[in-house]
Parts: C-alpha cells; structure tokens; sequence
C-alpha cells in the first residue's frame, strides 16, 4: 500500500518500521477519518430501517420569538437525514387582508392574521412532500402553524417556542431596524403586531406536544428533539 503524506507529497511504502513518525500520524488520521464515514454509512442505515414513512414536526411562536432558528438548527443537527423545511412566511398572500389599529385606528397591511396565510397552496404542498417519499422528516416553521386544524392534523410533534414580549420586540427592531425605521417598527409592533398575536398565535401553545424557552440559547432542545426522531 502506498501513501501520499499532504508535507511531503511523495510516495512513502509501507513497511512498517521503515515509515517515519509523521507518516504513520497521517495513516492514522487516513485510517481514523475512514472509519468515521463507515460509521456515519452504518448510522444512516440504521435510522433509515428505522423510519418508515415521513415524520413532520411543526414549530410555531411569536414574531422574534427564535422558531426560525431553532427550525434552521434543528434541520443541521438532522443531518444525516433527509430534511424539508416549509416557512409559513413563504405563503403570504399577494393581497393581504386590512385592518386599522385598536386605539389610533392607522391602517397596516395584517401580516398577522390567519387569512394572510394560503392556506390551500400551503396545506398542498405539504401532502406533496410527505407522499413524494423523498424526504424522513418535514418541519413546518412559521407564526400560527399551529393553528390551522388541517395543519396540525399531519404534525407528528408539535413545538411551540416560548418568548416575553419585551424581547421578541427588541429582536423585531435589530432584525428589521436596515429595511424600516425605529418608528416604522416599534409602530406596528405596538398597535398591531402584539395584539395579533395575543389573539392569534398565543392560545396555540396548548395544542404543542412541547414548549420551549425562546429566550435562552441551549443545544438541550435540539438533543430532546433529535434523539425523539431517531429513536
């Protein structure tokens, strides 16, 4: 068997004694990395025999709340899966329904209110994914997964991240404070944002199988979730 060390970019026969200190380190670290792969191969194969059809997890939560990166973090520690993610924020209407704020009566576009949502084109093209067979695991993020009953009906876990208001605000002005001003933000936050939200995506929470904690950055969450997919 030959080797080709990155240092010395010659061949180098294996003989045993005959190799150098850094040579049998980099055969090592060739023999170590290979077994890894075989490992992660076996782990694949494992999990696929496991998981028979498509499992779907839905996470839902306040604007800010951090749903959409637990959703991103989830489907990364999913890796050796194969994983759909589906943002409700995709499905916007083109049109969105009007309103006028409860106490100054300014009018705003509702981005927060169920019929904002296709829920037609939405709940469709979730039956694709889960029948198409091309995917073990399909997580549905967005503001009121939640709550629609032809949604949750399909869920096999639902999630629901848990955030104090004061902090999902603060996380709405530093997302957004490039594309809006101060004002624009805190605005609509104010007079719409957070009553939509006690009227709409709040009461949600107790349909979840699992409420998590917003406010703190942990890897517990992600374990628990993961561990509860592949076993």
């Amino acid at each position: 068997m030959f080797l080709i060390p990155p240092e010395k970019g010659m061949l180098i026969q294996d003989k045993g004694t005959n190799l150098q200190d850094g040579d049998c380190s980099y055969f090592i670290e060739v023999k170590r990395q290979d077994n890894a792969r075989r490992m992660d191969i076996g782990v694949k194969e494992n999990i696929m025999k496991k998981i028979e059809r498509c499992i779907v997890i839905g996470i839902a939560g306040g604007s800010g709340s951090g749903k959409t990166t637990f959703c991103s973090n989830l489907a990364k520690n999913l890796n050796v899966l194969k994983v759909k993610t589906i943002s409700t924020d995709d499905y916007f209407r083109e049109v969105k329904p009007k309103v006028n704020a409860p106490y100054n009566g300014k009018e705003y576009d509702d981005y927060d209110h169920p019929t904002s949502v296709d829920i037609d084109r939405l709940n469709r093209d979730i039956n694709h994914f889960i029948s198409s067979k091309m995917f073990d695991v399909v997580i549905i993020e967005g503001l009121m997964v939640l709550y629609f009953e032809e949604i949750r009906e399909k869920i096999d876990l639902k999630i629901f991240v848990d955030c104090p208001s004061d902090e999902r605000l603060v996380r709405r002005l530093k997302r957004d404070i490039n594309e809006q001003t101060f004002d624009e933000i805190s605005s609509e936050y104010l007079d719409l944002v957070r009553h939509r939200h006690n009227e709409f995506v709040e009461p949600t929470k107790w349909h979840a199988d699992l409420i998590l904690n917003g406010s703190i950055t942990s890897n517990n969450s992600l374990d628990i979730v993961r561990k509860w997919v592949l076993n």
